[in-house]
């Protein structure tokens, strides 16, 4: 065979070849490694909700501006973050009206799948009920009559002292000032600060945005001193329901970070600064 013949059948050949490579990428390109799935977060339907698709919510709805009663529907700052978290899981809230006293015990018996109401995180409830993160930094105030000789802690010896039933507050008041003073309970803070402007006690020691609410709402009652116990807020969660805690924790975090805890902060508590912990990622 001619030289000129010979190589035009090898180049016919390596022609051949290279069409049959492009066409098939396997040949001469690597497949890319598969990135490694991301972690997701329980579906609403692995929550093991008590019913499908909505959060069953206790709360003592009587204690403003956290939770409360306004046009026959759950309203406060407690509320709308609860219902921020729910959007965020994607299902409905339906809140149930409770005595604080014995809220806990209810959420423990399986009543609700989670409580918010003013709960500060303490030892002693994490015996009964599981926590989220907090979500709230509080104070408790003392309040009083105005005029009063009540100026601070220091001039409480020998004086009749209300909380609330089962609140750190009436903790509070027993631990710090039981000895000398008489440490009256009452099944909520509407009875504190009724009997107060009465003058059937002498001071009411509450949280002190509730203690706000109630003393710009009256013309006889002021806040005396605020007492800095380091307390924090927390959503107590049914025990047995370890994935719906993992769950809120996720859900809280999200409304943090996008600022939608920030904006429901302001709308109920213009007057205070966001705190550092709870301003979200673009603060």
């Amino acid at each position: 065979m001619p030289r000129t013949l010979t190589a035009l059948a090898v180049l016919a050949a390596l022609t051949l070849l290279v069409a049959a490579c492009e066409e098939d990428p396997a040949v001469d390109e690597p497949e890319e490694p598969e990135e490694a799935e991301e972690a997701e977060e329980p579906a609403a339907d692995e929550l093991d909700l008590l019913e499908e698709g909505q959060l069953t919510v206790g709360s003592d709805l009587a204690f403003a501006p956290f939770e409360f009663i306004e046009d026959d529907e759950p309203a406060g700052f407690d509320i709308d973050l609860m219902d921020a978290i729910a959007d965020e899981l994607g299902v409905d809230t339906e809140y149930v009206d409770a005595d604080f006293d014995g809220i806990l015990t209810q959420l423990a018996a399986g009543e609700f799948d989670v409580v918010i109401s003013a709960l500060t995180i303490t030892e002693e409830r994490q015996e009964t009920v599981d926590f989220s993160d907090p979500y709230f930094e509080a104070t408790q105030a003392l309040v009083t009559l105005e005029g009063s000789d009540i100026a601070s802690e220091d001039d409480l010896e020998g004086l009749s002292i209300g909380a609330q039933a089962g609140t750190t507050g009436l903790d509070y008041a027993e631990e710090a000032y039981g000895e000398d003073n008489e440490i009256v309970e009452f099944p909520g803070y509407p009875e504190a600060f009724a009997d107060l402007e009465g003058e059937g006690i002498d001071v009411v020691i509450a949280d002190l945005p509730a203690a706000d609410e109630e003393v710009g709402d009256s013309e006889t009652l002021v806040i005396a001193d605020e007492v800095d116990t380091g307390e924090e807020y927390g959503i107590a969660v049914d025990p047995t329901k370890p994935e719906l805690l993992e769950a809120v924790d996720a859900a809280l975090a999200a409304v943090i970070a996008d600022g939608t805890y920030a904006e429901i902060y302001q709308e109920w508590f213009p007057e205070l600064e966001v705190p550092e912990a709870f301003a979200g990622d673009d603060a």
